[in-house]
């Protein structure tokens, strides 16, 4: 079966998503951020044996919330802790 998605954004994403397991998640990936250079959310993901795309919308949420910083440029998808 092919599945194919049209416009997606982070709304359609948050459906699947539980408060409990996201809060959980956010936690566990702050833990994981240094504060002196950005890693990028695939190596966070490996460390913590979690989806990447799972993590990448944690990290997210945490730049929302001023915790974390996300690089710019060559340097987006990587994230360091505020």
């Amino acid at each position: 079966m092919i599945l194919l998605l049209g416009d997606w954004d982070d709304t359609e994403y948050d459906r699947f998503w539980d408060d409990k397991a996201l809060n959980e998640l956010r936690g566990a990936v702050l833990v994981h951020l240094p504060i002196e250079k950005l890693v990028h959310f695939v190596d966070i993901a490996d460390e913590l044996g979690e989806l990447p795309w799972d993590v990448l919308k944690a990290c997210r949420e945490l730049v929302k919330r001023k915790l974390a910083v996300e690089g710019e440029h060559k340097q987006r998808q990587k994230f360091r802790r505020k």
